[in-house]
């Protein structure tokens, strides 16, 4: 009888906990979620080395460049455009 009130209870502690770290995930979600919308702004805009010049640098305040023209050494067209050669730098973002 011991044992069983002994796992009942770990089992509602551990359900506890389980409720919790969902409750701090679904915060720590909305939190992100906030912040990305106050301080990311996005365009819809492509850029390459052609179209951009250097009076569009002070324009934006990093560029992007996505994974995998970055990280995969197998990645088939890899250029200098994809690790943003055009752009100097301390404007250059790779995720």
């Amino acid at each position: 009888m011991k044992i069983y009130i002994i796992n009942t209870i770990l089992f509602f502690i551990n359900y506890k906990k389980s409720i919790i770290a969902k409750q701090l995930e679904s915060i720590r979600h909305k939190k992100f979620n906030e912040c990305k919308i106050k301080y990311n702004h996005y365009t819809d805009t492509s850029v390459n080395a052609k179209w951009f010049c250097k009076s569009d640098y002070d324009e934006y305040f990093a560029l992007v460049t996505g994974s995998d023209q970055v990280w995969n050494p197998y990645y088939a067209s890899v250029s200098g455009v994809n690790f943003l050669r055009f752009v100097p730098e301390h404007k250059r973002i790779a995720f």
